[in-house]
C-alpha cells in the first residue's frame, strides 16, 4: 500500500521444520531497514531496488526464496507493497550401516532399523546411538568406523557422512585365545572377530595355571558352557576350571584329577567329546610307547586302563603332537595328529581309533611349519572341527575357514594377530 513515505516490504522466516528439527538464519538488507529476525518490515520509497540478503545460523542451510515473484532473486522492485519468505533447512548428513551375519542394528534417534532401513539422514552434529542385537544363534563381534569399537552401544557424532559396520558372527563358531604360563593369565577372542579388544570386550581371566603347564578347555560339566584348566606333565595333574570363574579355587570347588599309573614328563594332554555331544572327558598322549593313546571313555577322570577306556593304536612319532576334532560333523570328537616337521596332519576320520591310510583315513599336507601349534575347532559354525595353526614366533593365527587342507591365502582362510608376537604364549580355542 502506497503511503506518504513509500511501500512496505515484509520479510518472513521459515524454518524449514522437519521430523529432525527447525532451521534457522536471518535477513538483512541494503539500503538497510530490514533486520529480520528482529525486525522484519521496513518502508521503501517507490521504485527502490532493494537487496535481501539470507545468512544461515550455524548447522543450517538457506534454501531460497518464496513470496512476490521479484523475490526469488532477493532483488526487489519497490513499486507495490511486498513480501518475501526466507526458508532455512537445517545441514543434514547421513549415517550408513553396513551390517554382516544375523542380527539388528537400531538407532536412538530413531531412523536406523537394519535390518530393513540401514541408512537415514540426520542434522550435522547430532549424536545418533548405535545398539546391535543378535539373533538366537549369533553373536555380536563389534563395530567398525565412525570412531565406534567394541560390543557396546555406539554414539556416532555426526559431522559428515558416515558409514559404521557391525558384524555378527555364528555362536556356534570357534573362537581363539592365549594361554601365558608366565603369569598364568588368559586372554579369550570373547567376540569371536580375531582381534584383542581389551578386557572390558574380551575375556581376561587368571591367575589359572603357571610355567610349565599346558592349557585344556573344555565343558567339564555338560552344561554346554567352555571353560579352561590346565595339564601339568610333571605331576601328571588335571586342574579344571569347573565352575567357570576363570580361577582356581581348589579341589573341592574346582576338579582336580591325577592319571593313574606311571606317566612320564613328556605326557601331552588331549580333551573331547570321545562318546558325543556333552561332557568333554581327559585324556593322555605319550610317545614311545604302545599303545600310547589314553582316552578317559567313561568320563570318570581316571585315565590308566584300557578297559573301560580307550587306548587307540594310532601311531605318532616323537614331535608328532595330538589333536581331537569332529571331523565329520556327528557330534563325536575323533583324534588326530599334526606333524609339524612336515606341515602334515593325520586324522582318524572313521572314527575306529586306528591309522589305516589317507584313503581311509583323512590326510592333509604342507599346513603348517616347524614350530607351529595346531589348534582344531569349528571356524565357520557347520558342525565341523577344521584345522587351524599358532605360529609363536610371529603371534600369527592360520585357520582352514573352507575345510579343504591347504593354506589358500588370507581372503579365503582366516589370518589373525589377535594378541601379536609374546614369547612363551600357547594357544587355545573355544566357544567363549
Amino acid at each position: 500500500t502506497l503511503n506518504q513515505t513509500g511501500y512496505a516490504l515484509t520479510v518472513n522466516i521459515s524454518s524449514g521444520l522437519s521430523s529432525e528439527g527447525a532451521g534457522s538464519g536471518s535477513v538483512s538488507s541494503s539500503p538497510v531497514g530490514i533486520s529480520c529476525a528482529s525486525d522484519c518490515t521496513e518502508v521503501y520509497s517507490s521504485g527502490t531496488v532493494v537487496s535481501l540478503t539470507a545468512t544461515p545460523a550455524s548447522g543450517s542451510t538457506f534454501a531460497g526464496w518464496s513470496g512476490d515473484s521479484d523475490c526469488v532473486d532477493g532483488f526487489v522492485t519497490m513499486n507495490t507493497s511486498k513480501s518475501c519468505t526466507a526458508t532455512f533447512k537445517l545441514d543434514m548428513t547421513t549415517l550408513n550401516v553396513v551390517r554382516s551375519g544375523d542380527g539388528t542394528v537400531s538407532s536412538n534417534p530413531s531412523g536406523i532399523n537394519c535390518g530393513s532401513a540401514c541408512s537415514k539422514s540426520y542434522a550435522k552434529g547430532t549424536k545418533v546411538t548405535l545398539s546391535a542385537k543378535a539373533s538366537a544363534n549369533s553373536k555380536f563381534a563389534g563395530w567398525v568406523g565412525g570412531g565406534c569399537q567394541g560390543i557396546v552401544d555406539c554414539t556416532v557424532s555426526l559431522e559428515n557422512q558416515t558409514s559404521v559396520s557391525a558384524s555378527f558372527l555364528d555362536a556356534h563358531r570357534a573362537a581363539i585365545g592365549i594361554f601365558r604360563p608366565s603369569t598364568g593369565e588368559w586372554f579369550l577372542d570373547a567376540n569371536g572377530n580375531g582381534i584383542w579388544d581389551g578386557c572390558t570386550v574380551d575375556l581376561c581371566l587368571g591367575p589359572f595355571g603357571g610355567n610349565g603347564d599346558l592349557p585344556v578347555v573344555g565343558d567339564w560339566t555338560g552344561a554346554g558352557m567352555v571353560n579352561i584348566g590346565v595339564f601339568r606333565p610333571s605331576t601328571a595333574e588335571w586342574l579344571l576350571d569347573v565352575n567357570g570363574n576363570g580361577q582356581l579355587d581348589g579341589c573341592n570347588v574346582d576338579r582336580c584329577l591325577r592319571s593313574s599309573g606311571s606317566r612320564p614328563s613328556a605326557s601331552l594332554p588331549i580333551v573331547g567329546n570321545w562318546r558325543g555331544p556333552g561332557v568333554a572327558m581327559i585324556g593322555e598322549v605319550i610317545s614311545g610307547r604302545t599303545p600310547n593313546w589314553y582316552l578317559d571313555l567313561n568320563g570318570d577322570g581316571i585315565i590308566g586302563n584300557c578297559n573301560p577306556d580307550a587306548c587307540p593304536k594310532f601311531p605318532s612319532d616323537n614331535g608328532d603332537l595330538p589333536v581331537s576334532g569332529d571331523w565329520n560333523g556327528t557330534g563325536t570328537s575323533n583324534i588326530g595328529i599334526f606333524r609339524p616337521s612336515t606341515g602334515e596332519w593325520f586324522l582318524d576320520s572313521n572314527g575306529d581309533g586306528q591309522w589305516k591310510n589317507c584313503k581311509f583315513d583323512k590326510c592333509l599336507k604342507s599346513f603348517g611349519e616347524v614350530g607351529d601349534r595346531p589348534i582344531t575347532a569349528d571356524w565357520t559354525g557347520d558342525g565341523r572341527a577344521k584345522v587351524g595353526l599358532y605360529r609363536p614366533a610371529t603371534g600369527e593365527w592360520f585357520l582352514d575357514l573352507n575345510d579343504n587342507g591347504k593354506w589358500d591365502g588370507c581372503g579365503a582362510d582366516g589370518c589373525s594377530q589377535f594378541l601379536g608376537k609374546h614369547e612363551g604364549d600357547l594357544p587355545v580355542v573355544g566357544i567363549w
